[in-house]
């Protein structure tokens, strides 16, 4: 995969963009979709939170 989104400016600007986004956790996609809201540790997409340590986001 390309394109890891890895600084708030990536997930901010993918948010203004209204670019879909793939949630990787464990080498296994878990979501894709498009990013509701960012927080300092966290990404929300589909009623969801993500963790930012815990989860890689790569632009679709």
């Amino acid at each position: 995969m390309k394109n890891l989104l890895t600084s708030n400016v990536h997930f901010y600007t993918a948010k203004l963009d209204s670019k879909k986004i793939s949630v990787i956790q464990e080498n296994e996609e878990i979501e894709q979709g498009y990013i509701e809201e960012i927080s300092e540790v966290s990404i929300k997409i589909k009623n969801s939170w993500f963790f930012k340590n815990a989860c890689e986001f790569y632009l679709v």
